[in-house]
């Protein structure tokens, strides 16, 4: 797994206001570690950007919205 190919895909596609198809299209085995650890090297360029974490995002942490999302 290219975990810096994925964060800048992602950073990427944020910036310039795009869609992206899911990761999972192309990362079959993608766990939920994996997920973090993507997201960690996303702040990670958000904060180099100059961007300051001010609260957090809660997502994925009921039964239903993990079964919409799957």
């Amino acid at each position: 797994m290219n975990y810096h190919y994925w964060s800048k895909y992602l950073h990427q596609a944020e910036r310039n206001v795009q869609d992206v198809e899911p990761i999972l299209d192309n990362e079959k085995s993608l766990s939920v570690n994996d997920g973090y650890t993507i997201q960690e090297l996303v702040i990670d360029y958000r904060l180099k950007n100059g961007e300051n974490v001010i609260g957090v995002k809660a997502a994925l942490t009921s039964v239903e919205k993990q079964q919409v999302c799957s």
